[in-house]
């Protein structure tokens, strides 16, 4: 949300107008709520008062049988269980280590031994740590997108695992959220992002924004509503590549 006052608008209007402020708020809100979004994708849910979308933190979590989500109790239900693994302790007969040499036999057990009737975590998103073994692992003609990816906008890799095709793709940059040393793999068969209608990423109050009936001023805002939903958490698992 923010809020202008007459005085500020009379300002930046008429001949003499340099920018449009308005305008120029509204653009700063809409980079502010897709910063939030993007918290919220690797969040569990209980920021911003518990207003905050469930994100991967609590639809992955590290310890898988314990927790609700969805209003189902992993502790009691051993399907509706993601899985959780440690580079550096679960995959002893391959290596101690995350690095060049154990992470693609790593993600091809994985994906082999959590995959079912075609169904498997086919998306990887990875910090910029775990991501530069995955790299490091490829020679320089192997390094190409996918055309799903490319058709996103992503720079992503792919490894041919046994199960099928895995993109993998790098979380970072300025101000990166994703958790350290993760490794989040996805069936994107199973996860949808469902929007509630006149929601996504709009303006919070009708036209230029509600003008107070005591103050001279306006209030707008960007909004967006609805939720991810990991619909089958079954074949979803969460690396970690450090111990």
């Amino acid at each position: 949300m923010f809020s202008l006052t007459g005085t500020e608008l009379l300002y930046t209007r008429g001949e003499e107008e340099v920018i449009d402020l308005m305008s120029f708020y509204v653009r700063a809100a809409e980079k502010a709520v897709k910063e939030e979004f993007e918290v919220a994708l690797v969040g569990d849910g209980t920021g911003s008062g518990g207003r905050q979308m469930v994100g991967l933190g609590g639809a992955i979590p590290i310890v898988a049988n314990t927790g609700v989500y969805g209003g189902i109790d992993r502790a009691d239900v051993p399907n509706w269980r993601t899985s959780s693994f440690n580079a550096t302790t679960d995959f002893t007969d391959i290596g101690t280590a995350w690095d060049a040499t154990t992470a693609r036999p790593i993600i091809e057990r994985i994906s082999l031994n959590r995959s079912r009737n075609g169904q498997y975590e086919d998306l990887l998103i990875a910090d910029g740590l775990s991501y530069q073994a995955i790299s490091a692992s490829f020679v320089a003609h192997q390094r190409l997108a996918t055309e799903r990816s490319a058709r996103l906008g992503y720079a992503g890799l792919a490894y041919h695992t046994p199960a099928g095709l895995v993109e993998i793709v790098a979380a970072g940059g300025v101000g990166n959220v994703m958790p350290a040393n993760t490794i989040y793999g996805i069936d994107t068969q199973s996860m949808s992002i469902y929007e509630f209608p006149g929601q996504s990423f709009v303006p919070f109050h009708p036209g230029d924004g509600m003008r107070p009936i005591n103050q001279d001023a306006v209030a707008q805002g960007i909004v967006w509503s609805g939720q991810m939903v990991l619909e089958n958490p079954l074949f979803s698992y969460r690396l970690r590549t450090v111990a």
